[in-house]
């Protein structure tokens, strides 16, 4: 946690740390800004979740950060770091998920599904970790965030 604090103070950019009582004022007052904020679908905090496929599985992400994004008109704009042979992140934008319509929250999340699952197929290392960590230490009252595919 030390070297990740480290980290995080070495770029240039504003941190918001989740806090019930000020995050949303925070994420509001950002966009507003028209500045670009940064949300994991696949955090661990909240829960807030819809369960949806994922490779052989299922996922649970967060709708917070898509409902905020329909609530204040922000893009919806998926992305993922790739950590290069040289050891420098490549940063992969994907395109825009349209948030119209009355299942757009569903409809967004299970594309980032499909996203991010074509990435994990083409990166698994950068995901392992992660994968094994949310299997061994589900969240409490969220339980694991990967689940197995009912059949």
């Amino acid at each position: 946690m030390k070297r990740e604090l480290e980290c995080e103070k070495s770029l240039p950019v504003t941190f918001i740390y989740v806090n019930e009582k000020t995050v949303h004022k925070e994420l509001f007052n950002a966009l507003k800004k028209n500045e670009i904020v940064v949300v994991a679908l696949d955090g661990v905090i909240g829960t807030d979740r819809l369960v949806i496929p994922f490779l052989n599985g299922t996922m649970a992400l967060s709708r917070g950060p898509v409902s905020l994004a329909k609530r204040t008109g922000a893009a919806l704009i998926p992305e993922f770091a790739v950590r290069e042979s040289d050891n420098r992140h490549n940063i992969h934008l994907d395109p825009p998920i349209a948030l119209d319509g009355d299942d757009a929250i569903e409809r967004a999340l299970n594309i980032f599904a499909e996203r991010f699952s074509e990435m994990v197929k083409t990166h698994p290392d950068h995901y392992a970790r992660f994968l094994y960590t949310t299997q061994k230490y589900p969240v409490e009252d969220v339980g694991s965030i990967i689940g197995q595919r009912e059949k």
